[in-house]
C-alpha cells in the first residue's frame, strides 16, 4: 500500500481479548448472575468468545433457547453469529464461526439443525436451503475428504488417523 504504518498491533487486544479479566472466574461468575445463565454455559462462552462473550450471553438470556443437537452450541447463540457475524453461507457458520467442524462435532443432525436456523434468518426458500446443504457437504468433500456417512456425534471418538496424530507441543 505504500504507507508507512504509525502504530503497532502486535500487543494490542482485539475482539474478545480486548478488556481480558485478571481474574476471568470471576468475570464469569458476574456475567452468569447477571444474564441468569448457568456458570457453566458463561464458562463456555468465555472459552469460544473472550470478553465478547458477554454480548452473546446477553442475547442468549433475551428469549427462549435449547441446546442444539448432540452439542452445547445453542439455537440463540447461532442466531447471534448469523446477526454480528457476517454470516452469509452454512460454511461460514460451521467452519469459520464456530469450532463444530474443526472439534469433530459436526453431525448430520447437527447441521441440519443450524441449516434450519440459518434458512430461517436470512429468508431462504428451500432451494436455497438445498443448494446450500449439498454445497457445504460438496465442500467438506473436496477439501477434507469427508462425506456425510463419515459425520458422526463428538462422543463416538476420533477417527484412527486422528487419535494416532501426535499433538504438538
Amino acid at each position: 500500500m505504500s504507507r508507512q504504518r504509525t502504530v503497532g498491533t502486535e500487543n494490542m487486544p482485539i475482539g474478545g481479548g480486548r478488556d481480558f479479566p485478571t481474574a476471568p472466574a470471576k468475570w464469569c461468575a458476574e456475567r452468569a448472575a447477571a444474564h441468569g445463565l448457568s456458570l457453566d454455559r458463561v464458562r463456555s462462552l468465555f472459552e469460544r468468545y473472550g470478553t465478547a462473550g458477554d454480548a452473546v450471553a446477553a442475547y442468549m438470556a433475551a428469549g427462549e433457547d435449547e441446546l442444539l443437537p448432540g452439542n452445547d452450541y445453542s439455537a440463540r447463540e447461532i442466531r447471534y453469529l448469523i446477526a454480528n457475524e457476517y454470516v452469509e453461507q452454512l460454511e461460514d457458520l460451521l467452519l469459520r464461526r464456530t469450532t463444530i467442524a474443526i472439534t469433530g462435532a459436526l453431525s448430520a443432525d447437527l447441521l441440519d439443525a443450524v441449516l434450519d436456523i440459518l434458512a430461517v434468518e436470512k429468508n431462504w426458500d428451500a432451494a436455497r436451503k438445498a443448494f446450500e446443504r449439498t454445497d457445504f457437504l460438496d465442500l467438506l468433500q473436496r477439501r477434507h475428504g469427508v462425506d456425510l456417512d463419515q459425520l458422526s456425534p463428538k462422543d463416538q471418538g476420533r477417527s484412527a488417523e486422528c487419535a494416532s496424530t501426535r499433538k504438538s507441543a
